[in-house]
């Protein structure tokens, strides 16, 4: 399989998530015209897309959910479980712990972590708590795949650099900072929700201007 595009990655993401939710529906059939209205782009660039996986489509033929599904998710490794850390356990930690997105046949969070030691004595969690420090050790002994980070901004870019020391191969950072890392084999997400709020409320605005001056 060639190298795939970010965007065009992003958007078999999407689509992948769309086709389950059409097989629980017991949809058997879809077409590239379907899925584009689904997804927010074109029937065009939803075929070019399933093309980079191997698969030309017949726009007149259509596809079968589950058999689309089913090479959306092999070739991007979906079905493969993801040992997931999550690093903080304060509010958004401990939510983050208990999301029922997580914890299926896709991912599993097996451990948590943080540097208070008083509070990980007294949080009741679903999952085994464990001091920072022992942070290395245990992500190699439950062979966790993928961090989450929920720590405060000034401890986010320390906390990545252990969890790249330890082998992870991944993280999500929802700090309000951005984090890096010089192993450009370790991908890393920085989530800002107030940043993607203000690009919301700025997309809203421009809008409302453009409206006052049709």
């Amino acid at each position: 399989m060639k190298s795939i595009p970010f965007p065009t990655l992003q958007r078999l993401c999407t689509l992948f998530q769309i086709l389950t939710d059409l097989k629980k529906n017991t949809h058997l059939q879809t077409s590239s015209l379907e899925l584009a209205a689904l997804c927010g782009t074109t029937a065009f660039t939803i075929r070019k897309d399933i093309a980079t996986l191997g698969v030309t489509g017949n726009s007149g033929q259509g596809y079968a959910v589950e058999k689309l599904m089913q090479l959306i998710g092999n070739s991007l490794g979906f079905f493969e479980k993801k040992r997931i850390g999550v690093i903080g356990i304060g509010s958004l930690g401990s939510a983050l712990i208990k999301h029922s997105g997580f914890n299926n046949n896709e991912f599993e969070v097996v451990a948590a972590f943080d540097s208070n030691i008083n509070k990980i004595e007294t949080t009741k969690a679903v999952v085994p708590l464990f001091p920072f420090y022992q942070l290395s050790s245990v992500v190699n002994r439950l062979k966790i795949d993928y961090g989450l980070l929920a720590v405060p901004p000034d401890a986010a870019q320390g906390v990545t650099d252990k969890l790249v020391e330890s082998g992870i191969k991944g993280i999500i950072n929802f700090a309000p900072i951005i984090v890096k890392s010089t192993d450009n084999t370790i991908f890393i997400r920085n989530v800002d929700m107030a940043a993607e709020l203000r690009i919301l409320t700025a997309q809203n605005y421009v809008k409302s201007i453009e409206h006052l001056h049709q």
